[in-house]
């Protein structure tokens, strides 16, 4: 049965506690997303990438991982539908996602210092944490911890904040091209904690709804089908009001990944770590069991910026620091089989 905070918040059983039906189903999809992730694309999706090929030749240079990512996200969103109708959708979405980082500069902007990096990660602190057993990073925020009048202070122009939660995503790619090699297989996801705990009504309007919002839309939108799980965890009744309206812009390839879980949510929550084979040593200490502090997002972003300058030097840049090498194992999604058609 769904637990009451589920009922209230109008979600189903399998987005917080599951029956063992459901809980059985849930691992199917599970197993289904990861064989995806480590495969890259299936007979379907390589149809997909073959329509989309022939519609926009020019994506041939576009980094491979990209292609997989968009044509996967298109295949969960538009299930049942021809390969060319798919194929259409990715493509619109490549473009959009290669138009906003040429104009943002966004490949290199883990080289850059932006402007008052100190101010942000104090007024929105995140953290990297341990992976689960595939070997996806954990990454967790706390609500009531972002300071929206201090990201709106007079050193950060439109967009400055965002541009921050860019470098930190660009970054959690290089973490997870650094364990992919480490595992020997693709991985291009991660799982990410949302802490409700102490969030009132001030919490669901003005400034923090709307950068939760930009941050939502940054993550799907620009960052494609990198979500492997969410949780929002410590979720007070409060929250629907907000889960309402967000609810409504999340893609559908996206909302199945999400789980709320409240603040006396034990079983839920063990439930969860087991589905997703993720140990209490791994998971942030606001999850009730977790036991990892965690690694303040500058950090990471300094040392992925170092881990580059290094491959750099050493000239293996292509292996170590570009986002097409994702993994080892490529899938080379526009050099597939189709010359056997």
């Amino acid at each position: 049965m769904p637990s009451l905070l589920s009922q209230t918040l109008g979600i189903s059983a399998k987005s917080s506690s599951w029956g063992w039906m459901e809980k059985a189903a849930q691992e199917k999809r599970i197993e289904e997303r990861l064989e995806a992730e480590r495969m890259g694309l299936n007979d379907d999706t390589k149809a997909v990438v073959r329509a989309l090929k022939v519609l926009n030749p020019g994506f041939e240079d576009v980094d491979d991982v990209l292609i997989t990512r968009t044509v996967n996200a298109a295949t969960e969103d538009y299930p049942g539908k021809p390969p060319e109708y798919r194929a259409q959708k990715a493509s619109k979405e490549i473009e959009k996602i290669l138009a906003w980082r040429a104009a943002q500069e966004v490949d290199s902007i883990l080289e850059r210092d932006l402007a008052n990096t100190e101010e942000f990660h104090r007024s929105w602190p995140v953290t990297l944490h341990g992976c689960d057993e595939f070997g996806h990073p954990i990454i967790c925020e706390r609500i009531v911890d972002i300071d929206a009048k201090g990201l709106e202070g007079p050193g950060f122009a439109k967009g400055l904040a965002m541009m921050h939660r860019v470098q930190i995503m660009e970054a959690l790619d290089h973490v997870k091209r650094r364990t992919a090699i480490a595992k020997g297989h693709r991985l291009h996801k991660h799982v990410w904690v949302i802490d409700l705990q102490g969030i009132t009504t001030s919490h669901l309007t003005g400034s923090v709804r709307t950068f939760l919002y930009d941050l939502i839309s940054l993550c799907q939108d620009k960052y494609t089908d990198t979500l492997h799980a969410m949780w929002l965890v410590n979720a007070p009744y409060v929250f629907r009001a907000m889960w309402s309206a967000i609810k409504t812009m999340v893609r559908k390839s996206t909302k199945d990944k999400i789980q709320i879980l409240g603040e006396s949510d034990a079983s839920g929550i063990e439930s969860a770590m087991e589905l997703l084979s993720v140990s209490p040593e791994a998971m942030p200490t606001c999850v009730p069991g977790g036991k990892n502090d965690g690694t303040r997002a500058w950090d990471v972003v300094l040392r992925a910026r170092e881990e580059r300058e290094r491959a750099r030097e050493k000239g293996t840049e292509a292996n170590e620091g570009s986002p097409a090498s994702t993994c080892t194992v490529e899938n080379a999604a526009f050099e597939d089989d189709s010359s056997k058609d």
